[in-house]
């Protein structure tokens, strides 16, 4: 059980800032051969929040986390060992769960953690039926212990007492007429001292008859003082309650604040990746012109096409993750680049083979009519 224990400390709930308090091995009523455990856990920060969490034993002894159920959701435990010591009980959050536990002591130990932690978080607001009562346990036991230590103190009495011996008897013997004397003296004290104590209880007999008058008002005053501490009792109670109270709300409060921190981080993520997707994914509309055009036909046009092609690139080279690419408006932009580019690549090549086709009839045009000059410059063309 140690063992189980610590694994599931180190590799379950260390990691996920959880104190293990209580375990216990439980079946499914009737589907046995499937073990689970149960593990009640809390919180290792402030606000403490306490758990109910189902572990599964996987292959290889791997335990892995099932399900978990926040305590405050539990509405009642039905023990079932009410007349007879039962290894089920039941578990009621929004829909019943019944199990079977490995031994009665497992089911005691683990349904009595969940008591305390009631009284202790939730202000008793979990119900707990046919479940003997840990206060009548706890006065039984004293009595028990009581008990034994006077039959043991008896026994041991009986165990050291001994027989007297002759030479022992007689030296009692010689004691008690030495000193009859002082025994007699003794007696006669006593009795003087009874009659003095009879006359003094006499007096003050006299003295309370008296004073009935004061012993009333006494009286009084002492049920007076018994009611208001009954009343101080009950508003403290009532005190109690609400200091309960406040700290659910306390609690209710952190988690909501702490919710709406997340929020606010989400946001300034979202809108930090909003706004580097618009910046860094963003063609002006005069670059789209350029491009779309591919008007190569003048110095000035052709530097228009060449700083579109920068941004263009720029745009496409943008470093994104996978995931933003099945954002439609991304998806979209993407698209958008990618027809840009084909349409630019198809004029430029358009644009280049034209020029090559017109310095290519220029060149037969010449040759046609100066032949020589056309042989000479390919003889340098093939010597190059």
């Amino acid at each position: 059980m140690s063992s189980l224990w610590s694994s599931l400390e180190k590799d379950v709930f260390n990691p996920q800032k959880k104190k293990l308090l209580e375990t216990v091995r439980v079946w499914k009523m009737g589907k046995k051969k499937k073990m689970s455990i149960l593990c009640v856990v809390v919180d290792t920060f402030r606000p403490m929040q306490p758990f109910l969490v189902k572990v599964k034993v996987d292959r290889g002894e791997q335990y892995k986390i099932a399900y978990r159920w926040p305590l405050a959701e539990l509405k009642l435990v039905d023990g079932k060992t009410l007349n007879q010591a039962s290894l089920d009980f039941d578990l009621h959050f929004d829909k019943v769960y019944k199990w079977t536990a490995s031994s009665f002591d497992e089911k005691k130990t683990f349904i009595r953690c969940l008591w305390k932690l009631s009284h202790r978080f939730l202000a008793g607001s979990v119900t707990f039926v046919n479940v003997p009562s840990c206060a009548a346990e706890g006065r039984q036991r004293p009595q028990e212990d009581r008990k034994d230590a006077a039959e043991t103190e008896s026994q041991e009495e009986i165990s050291v007492y001994q027989e007297m011996t002759p030479k022992e008897a007689a030296d009692v013997l010689r004691l008690m007429e030495e000193y009859e004397p002082l025994v007699n003296n003794s007696v006669a004290f006593a009795e003087q001292l009874s009659k003095d104590l009879h006359v003094l209880d006499e007096a003050n007999l006299r003295a309370i008859i008296s004073s009935e008058k004061q012993v009333t008002q006494l009286m009084s005053s002492i049920d007076e003082a018994l009611v208001e501490v009954a009343r101080v009792e009950e508003t403290l109670q009532i005190y109690d309650e609400l200091l309960g109270s406040v700290k659910q709300q306390m609690d209710h409060i952190h988690r909501e604040n702490s919710l709406l921190h997340r929020i606010v981080s989400n946001k300034t993520k979202l809108m930090d990746e909003i706004l580097f997707l618009t910046t860094h994914l963003d063609l002006s509309r005069e670059h789209c012109d350029a491009l779309s055009q591919a008007d190569l036909s003048s110095p000035s046009r052709v530097r228009a096409c060449i700083a579109a092609a920068e941004a263009l690139s720029g745009c496409m080279n943008v470093q994104i993750q996978p995931g933003y690419r099945k954002l439609q408006s991304v998806a979209e932009q993407l698209i958008m680049f990618e027809t840009l580019k084909q349409n630019f690549e198809s004029s430029f090549i358009g644009h280049i083979t034209s020029i090559f086709e017109l310095q290519v009839g220029f060149a037969l045009r010449v040759a046609a009519r100066n032949p020589e000059r056309f042989k000479y410059a390919g003889k340098r063309v093939a010597a190059i």
